[in-house]
């Protein structure tokens, strides 16, 4: 069976009925995309790898009594970001504020005047965008990572976030808008500074 051309629902009823290169097939495509979506959400690298991992080793535990699926990415993205809202559920009630230095879905807000004073100092337009990446909520981050990222279309982030097609597209363009609002500013500010 060659797996590349083949469709999902073809491949997952094969990964479920036990089909090892299946699963090998599904685990090596996912693997690096999920550890990155993970980490997007948490910020903690080793709960990141610790989820996908977790989520991997479940799929395969429990692959017959798995439903099916006619798009194993969704299902996947699914699947990891209720793990890591769950653990960070737990970490967050077991770890004091005071005491953690995990950060809670993307961490600390940037606060717009530090985003100014640093992008004097910042060059290049990756800097730019990760600072105005840190003004959106992190259902924004979520989502923007998604669709820019992930490669995910609208439909498919509203199945993994559980959302409207509507709501996502809204929250996806109010997003953008910020980001581009944010990146205006600092742009203009360092061409004042040259």
């Amino acid at each position: 069976m060659h797996l590349e051309n083949t469709k999902d629902t073809e491949i997952w009823d094969a990964f479920r009925a036990g089909n090892e290169p299946a699963f090998i097939f599904i685990r090596e495509k996912y693997v690096r995309p999920l550890y990155r979506y993970a980490f997007r959400l948490c910020q903690n690298p080793d709960l990141a790898r610790e989820a996908t991992a977790d989520l991997l080793t479940d799929l395969w535990i429990k692959r017959e009594r798995l439903g099916a699926t006619n798009n194993i990415g969704n299902y996947l993205y699914m699947s990891l970001r209720r793990r890591v809202v769950d653990e960070i559920t737990i970490r967050k009630r077991y770890v004091s504020s005071e005491d953690s230095d995990f950060e809670i879905l993307g961490g600390e807000q940037a606060h717009p005047e530090k985003i100014i004073t640093d992008s004097e100092e910042q060059e290049g337009l990756e800097n730019m965008i990760n600072r105005a990446l840190g003004t959106i909520s992190e259902r924004q981050r979520e989502a923007i990572h998604l669709k820019f990222y992930a490669g995910k279309d609208y439909k498919e982030i509203s199945e993994i976030m559980g959302l409207s097609s509507q709501s996502t597209y809204n929250l996806i363009h109010r997003a953008l808008k910020a980001m581009r609002d944010v990146i205006k500013v600092v742009s203009i500010l360092i061409m004042l500074s040259v």
